[in-house]
């Protein structure tokens, strides 16, 4: 899944072509709108003369199939400005859930800096890095196990089961920062413990014998049934 904003620069930006496709149009359409902000805000694009008052945005060029294009990242600001002119349902949807994905990323990062300043916390994380490690030991047995029965894609288990005990705590995981890193004391020994389950499921079913698919689907059934009174303790 794609991630609705990002870390750049040190700041959140969305890209252009991600909103585009979120609210169902086409990248020079959503274009003509951000040029229409640039009219009515004309400090916001900045010059020479008038520089911008904020890094509110920046621009990459990219190529997509031979077609050159130009793609604005923004930050919550721009966003809300371009945003606002669209009216239809869908693009209200996901304005809400951009707003939502600055806020996370907001929270990430200042989270990140403070467990950086935390020697209780960092302790704890140095712990979670060796456990970490037992676990991709033992999903390393596991790809050579499906290679084995004949898996011809049995590296993507890396990634997949990672990504299934994130979802599992309801943890969003984006590019920058470290997921990890934004974590409380609480949150990380969930996570430790989901990874030791991982680990213990993984060795269990291998011992049985079963087909490295059905494997995996167990693997993700136990991950689930683990992690849901977790996320009702949470919400409670």
């Amino acid at each position: 899944m794609t991630a609705l904003v990002e870390n750049r620069r040190g700041e959140i930006f969305a890209d252009s072509t991600v909103i585009a496709k979120k609210f169902g149009m086409k990248h020079n359409k959503l274009i003509s709108v951000v040029e229409s902000v640039f009219l009515d805000y004309p400090d916001l694009r900045g010059s020479s003369n008038t520089p911008k008052t904020i890094e509110n945005h920046f621009t990459e060029e990219r190529d997509y199939r031979g077609q050159k294009y130009t793609a604005y990242m923004m930050n919550r600001a721009f966003f809300s400005l371009v945003a606002m002119r669209f009216t239809t349902k869908p693009a209200r949807e996901w304005q809400r859930k951009f707003n939502g994905a600055f806020y996370q990323l907001e929270s990430q990062l200042i989270l990140a800096k403070a467990n950086q300043k935390n020697l209780q916390w960092l302790e704890q994380r140095s712990q979670t890095k060796l456990l970490r490690k037992a676990e991709a030991d033992v999903i390393q047995q596991f790809v050579d196990y499906a290679t084995m029965q004949g898996s011809t894609h049995a590296n993507h288990y890396y990634s997949l089961l990672t990504k299934a005990t994130y979802r599992a705590l309801g943890f969003i995981k984006f590019s920058q920062p470290n997921l990890r890193d934004t974590l409380n004391a609480l949150q990380l020994s969930w996570l430790v413990t989901l990874e030791s389950l991982v680990q213990a499921s993984l060795r269990k079913y291998m011992n049985e014998g079963i087909q490295y698919k059905e494997v995996y689907k167990r693997v993700n059934s136990d991950i689930n049934q683990f992690a849901m009174p977790l996320l009702f303790l949470e919400a409670h």
